[in-house]
């Protein structure tokens, strides 16, 4: 009987241990190691070694789990988990394809690669090992929130904690948001996903592609920030929606499906589409908006979509490309001037393609905001849906030509 109940006891410890040892390696990676232990022996001797030793507790010595997803679809899991790393990199070659590439800032050598698959290895497969015990066992009566919890906790090991000391200006929490925190958010989403349905191994499957391609590809693309955002942000979560859906299909029949399926994942997904509809409509104070005319080139192209951020009129300074009403339209132009008025503050402007300012200068209640970011082409389509003829395939046909 006491030996039932010191078990009992052992294994309701198990969680508090092993949650209280990642804590433990995040304040050590973030303030000890690389304050107090850095260079070579710190970050690819000391860290790697702690994630080892952690992976090894997790597998050797903590209760055994048991994926929620079915045995005999396990090896399935791993493919979709490789062909969602694979997607990532797809998309995010794209970006390359329309921000430009850079080198690799990573060390390519033999010694170089092989110092990295250590130094990710170790981080990897105890991160993921840990997330599918922490999902599979502490909440394996609860999945979906053991994903969202587990995901938003391990999402702190994306970015180091120093980070947090330069949010100071407005755009620089925008640009941390938008290229750090959400996507590390929707990572570790799919990545939960997966391990909550086939253990850790499809999470270190889709993790390690990515990183793969990250650390030891020598062309890297090198997308503006916002195009960043948008592409690492919305890709894990389309990844996770084929995930469910295809696992789904191969585990029941579509009538099956139709009436057994947890309404929680169409929530999830619904609320994720009304925030994005919500987003393009300008409910957020960043908004997006599609450029249509040729009056900011070459700084901003016809098809762009520029991003906006809703500012004060006066905090707009010279120099400043803001968005402004001019009668029942929107304009994107650069301030080249600030007078007064009447009393009041005047905003004087002029497309950078243009060979004079604009006739009017613009009043304080014209301001709609300052342009943050600009996402190059993506606008097309929806000038090819809203365009009354085919001008606008000849615009684009000449935009075309003039970069080739």
């Amino acid at each position: 009987m006491l030996d039932y109940q010191y078990s009992r006891k052992l294994n309701r410890a198990f969680p508090f241990l092993l949650t209280a040892i990642i804590i433990v390696l995040y304040l050590a990676d973030n303030f000890v190691i690389g304050k107090w232990l850095g260079g070579f022996w710190g970050t690819y001797v000391v860290r790697p070694l702690l994630w080892a030793i952690l992976a090894v507790l997790v597998i050797r010595f903590f209760p055994g789990i048991r994926p929620a997803g079915k045995l005999r679809l396990r090896k399935f899991l791993c493919w979709m988990a490789f062909l969602c790393g694979a997607l990532a990199i797809i998309a995010s070659l794209a970006t390359g394809v329309l921000d430009g590439f850079g080198k690799s800032p990573y060390d390519l050598s033999p010694r170089g690669i092989l110092t990295n698959v250590i130094y990710l290895g170790t981080f990897v497969v105890g991160l993921e090992f840990s997330r599918a015990w922490l999902i599979n066992r502490v909440f394996r009566n609860n999945p979906t929130l053991g994903v969202i919890l587990v995901s938003l906790f391990l999402a702190l090991f994306w970015f180091p904690a120093s980070i947090l000391t330069t949010l100071i200006e407005n755009l620089k929490i925008v640009q941390f948001l938008g290229t750090t925190l959400f996507p590390a958010i929707s990572e570790n989403l799919l990545a939960s996903y997966l391990a909550l349905l086939g253990g850790a191994w499809p999470a270190i499957i889709y993790r390690g592609t990515w990183l793969a391609f990250e650390w030891f590809f020598p062309i890297l693309p090198d997308p503006g920030w916002v195009t960043k955002a948008l592409v690492a942000t919305f890709i894990p979560l389309v990844c996770l929606t084929l995930v469910r859906q295809y696992y789904l299909d191969e585990k029941k029949s579509r009538k099956e499906l139709t009436q057994e399926e947890n309404p929680q994942g169409s929530l999830i997904t619904g609320i994720i589409a009304i925030v994005i509809v919500w987003f393009c409509a300008g409910v957020f104070s960043v908004f997006p908006s599609v450029i249509v005319s040729g009056s900011m080139l070459p700084v901003i192209n016809v098809g762009d979509v520029i991003i906006v951020q809703k500012v004060p009129p006066e905090q707009v300074q010279t120099g400043d490309i803001i968005q402004f009403k001019a009668e029942n339209i929107r304009v994107a132009h650069r301030v080249i001037d600030i007078k007064e008025e009447n009393k009041q503050r005047v905003l004087i402007t002029k497309g950078d393609n243009n060979q004079s300012a604009d006739t009017d200068p613009v009043l304080p209640e014209q301001v709609i905001g300052k342009v943050i970011g600009i996402v190059p082409k993506v606008g097309w389509p929806s000038m090819i849906i809203r365009s009354p003829d085919l001008s606008v395939f000849q615009s684009l046909a000449e935009q075309i030509n003039g970069e080739q």
